[in-house]
């Protein structure tokens, strides 16, 4: 993905869903979740270079990709829709924190029921997943 200049561009934010499987024990919240798909949207977000990395965990909102989180048994495929906008209102909360530019490029890395509510809510954002399969997705980041 190219960027501006180095003197006009904005940051490139990258946020991403977790997984469901956990690792046993505190880890860094990059370290911590355990799938193919996490693995290899993992690998993309780190070839992109982003000026930060975040997490978006069901239990404690936007998290730094190098915060140590315990493992937690809540899940995002274990949420009805309602529960969904619920935490994708809390993330859209949490990122104000971050005073987004125009400049800046907010990536949104999941699938589309968690991406899509996100993007109701953050207009600036993408999200390159949206529409994939589990199976695309997977083969678009490990090609991308």
């Amino acid at each position: 993905m190219p960027r501006n200049s180095p003197e006009t561009r904005g940051r490139r934010i990258i946020l991403m869903c977790p997984a469901n499987r956990k690792a046993a024990g505190p880890r860094k919240a990059i370290e911590l979740y355990r799938s193919p798909l996490f693995y290899a949207g993992r690998s993309w977000a780190l070839r992109m270079q982003p000026d930060l990395l975040m997490l978006m965990s069901v239990r404690h909102g936007l998290v730094p990709a190098c915060e140590v989180l315990d493992p937690y048994p809540d899940t995002l495929s274990g949420m009805d829709d309602a529960a969904v906008n619920h935490w994708a209102d809390r993330i859209a909360a949490d990122l104000r924190n971050l005073d987004l530019t125009a400049e800046d490029e907010l990536i949104i890395l999941g699938l589309s029921r968690f991406a899509a509510p996100l993007l109701k809510r953050l207009p600036q954002a993408h999200a390159p997943l949206i529409g994939m399969t589990l199976p695309e997705a997977r083969h678009w980041l490990d090609k991308t």
